[in-house]
């Protein structure tokens, strides 16, 4: 099991980025070289990058106690109806990009959709399965100090969501100050 899927517990939706911000390195066997494209982020939104301001419907403040700016992205991904873009305090780059799905009646809805969704992240590279359980299902495509992973979640509700992290700007964003 990958190290994003041993911190990822149900119902965390966003602490994946608060925990990762500690890793050392980023995640292990991430070569760029089996990749198709590297991981830049998406939905208008670059990793590495500064935050467009024009595109901010507002701060907002995601669970483990993280500050994001919620946007209007300029492409938007079927299916998904939320967007996030965890940025540096002070110099404003983008760290993390999550996008938040609708609610699904079951698992087994949002896996299926999960398996098209999949498809679209092997432009990155391998997708490989990194958790199964009853109550997430977790791919990923790991770039050196880049990831992309997509879950279905079980909590409150059944929902499934596309985070893009960038670990170097995440350790920018703790030395800065950042929640």
């Amino acid at each position: 099991m990958g190290r994003i899927a041993q911190l990822i517990r149900p119902g965390a939706w966003f602490a994946v980025l608060v925990l990762l911000t500690g890793l050392p390195g980023g995640l292990p066997g991430g070569g760029i070289a089996a990749a198709q494209e590297p991981i830049r982020g998406d939905f208008g939104v670059m990793l590495g990058q500064p935050f467009d301001q024009r595109m901010a419907l507002g701060a907002t403040l995601l669970p483990g106690n993280v500050t994001a700016e919620r946007f209007q992205p300029s492409y938007p991904l079927y299916l998904f109806r939320d967007y996030y873009a965890v940025v540096t305090p002070r110099t404003r780059m983008v760290a993390g990009i999550v996008a938040r799905s609708v609610v699904f009646a079951s698992m087994p809805e949002c896996v299926t959709h999960l398996n098209a969704v999949q498809e679209f992240l092997a432009r990155y590279g391998a997708v490989r399965p990194t958790s199964q359980t009853e109550t997430e299902v977790l791919v990923q495509v790991d770039q050196g100090n880049r990831s992309a992973f997509l879950r279905c979640v079980r909590g409150s509700q059944i929902h499934m969501e596309l985070n893009y992290v960038d670990f170097e700007m995440l350790r920018l964003r703790d030395q800065e100050g950042g929640k």
